[in-house]
């Protein structure tokens, strides 16, 4: 059930309401997350950019099987950002552990 709940196996919290990771993440999810993401600013970037750089990837490269209707990431529950983050962050170390390279 754990992965239904779109939690990574890696003590990540659960997903907010609305929200559903996919089950498995294929390589092309993985490629396409990093194809998305974009590059920090050169100014460098807080923990709070980071997520959103993360979250807006994820969901560009159709991570996640189900989100709120009309999500605005401006208009986002900061918490919700966090946990979705952490949720994101233990789905790439998963992947990595599988396959370091």
């Amino acid at each position: 059930m754990a992965d239904e709940q779109g939690e990574s196996g890696q003590g990540t919290p659960p997903l907010p309401d609305g929200w559903s990771l996919r089950a498995k993440l294929t390589q092309g999810h993985l490629e396409d997350f990093y194809d998305e993401l974009p590059k920090p600013p050169e100014s460098g970037s807080n923990i709070f950019e980071m997520a959103r750089r993360y979250l807006l990837s994820a969901i560009d490269a159709d991570w996640f099987n189900a989100m709120p209707d009309g999500f605005e990431y401006r208009d986002a529950d900061p918490e919700d950002i966090q946990v979705l983050f952490e949720n994101i962050q233990g789905r790439i170390l998963k992947a990595r552990r599988l396959d370091p390279n």
